[in-house]
């Protein structure tokens, strides 16, 4: 009986065991968010380099309204809320922009798109065209080509660490059909970072991650810019203001970011203040001490190694 059974001892054992798998389970589902979700390399999830296989367990967005929202005449978002779990919430954000009433549509650094806005953005035309502010923006890029035959266009700088196919690179200063001015900002985060001002209707300039508009979970009040996570600045926060300078040297009355809440009024003058704002720039430098960790610091290695390669 004795060989045919556990011991006591054995049995108390695999009992803590399970108990603590339980408890780690119950903890991983309350703080997935801050384990799986952080804001780049190490676990950007749905908002990142995904092609479609994204776990609904890390992905939560889409409280209510699954609509696209019109930022200007020509441009349109659609997002993903994220911090909703910590009573935060904030959107990840992509663009549709509208060339002209002939041309097909563009999609820039395109998220999942629900069943409503896929029929909503099909109702404006075909999208033909997938523009990414760096390549670490490629999300549901591959997806988007195979659904509706979209080439995908990114800096030539960050062609060759695609994992897809890149049809056409652009460069610093490309004007694309006439309607969209590509800005390279290579020391904001990405080494192939740009943004992108759309003209007409007081322009509009689309940012990815080198700044951020109103976020709940940093506690960035709506109309407001910042830096998205200061501990990721590969070329140091005085280099990404030198850099960001590139794009108060254009006029736009809108701004729309990759994360966070979008200035609709009044954009460029409230982007050349917070440029201006040294103690709002002191303030990040702290912030960006106080932050720095392992995986920042190895993503800061990689994008140096990048830019080496590059020269």
């Amino acid at each position: 009986m004795d060989a045919a059974w556990p011991s006591s001892a054995y049995r108390l054992t695999a009992h803590r065991l399970f108990l603590c798998l339980f408890v780690w389970v119950a903890l991983l589902a309350e703080n997935r968010e801050a384990w799986f979700c952080s804001p780049f390399p190490s676990g950007e999830g749905a908002g990142g380099r995904g092609h479609g296989a994204v776990d609904p367990f890390v992905r939560e967005y889409r409280e209510s309204n699954t609509m696209l929202t019109q930022v200007s005449s020509s441009v349109y978002c659609w997002s993903e809320i994220h911090g909703a779990a910590r009573g935060e919430p904030y959107p990840w954000n992509s663009f549709v922009i509208r060339k002209n009433h002939r041309d097909g549509l563009v999609l820039v650094d395109p998220l999942p798109l629900s069943a409503e806005e896929e029929s909503e953005i099909e109702a404006m035309g075909t999208p033909a065209h997938i523009l990414l502010t760096c390549e670490y923006h490629l999300r549901e890029s591959e997806a988007f080509r195979v659904r509706w035959g979209c080439d995908i266009r990114i800096h030539a700088a960050g062609a060759e660490y695609s994992e897809v196919l890149i049809d056409e690179t652009y460069q610093d200063g490309d004007r694309l059909w006439d309607r969209i001015e590509v800005i390279h900002i290579p020391d904001a985060y990405h080494s192939d970072e740009v943004a992108f001002l759309v003209r007409g209707d007081g322009n509009t300039m689309i940012v990815g991650d080198a700044v951020c508009g109103g976020r709940k979970d940093r506690g960035i009040p709506d109309g407001e810019i910042w830096i998205n996570a200061p501990e990721y600045v590969v070329a140091g926060l005085s280099g990404a203001r030198e850099s960001l300078r590139k794009l108060s040297g254009h006029s736009f009355q809108k701004m729309a970011f990759g994360h966070g809440s979008p200035i609709l009024h009044a954009a460029g003058d409230r982007f050349t203040a917070f440029l201006e704002d040294d103690a709002a720039w002191a303030k990040l430098e702290s912030e960006k001490a106080e932050k720095t960790n392992p995986a920042s610091l190895e993503f800061i290695r990689e994008m140096e190694a990048r830019r080496s390669r590059g020269r």
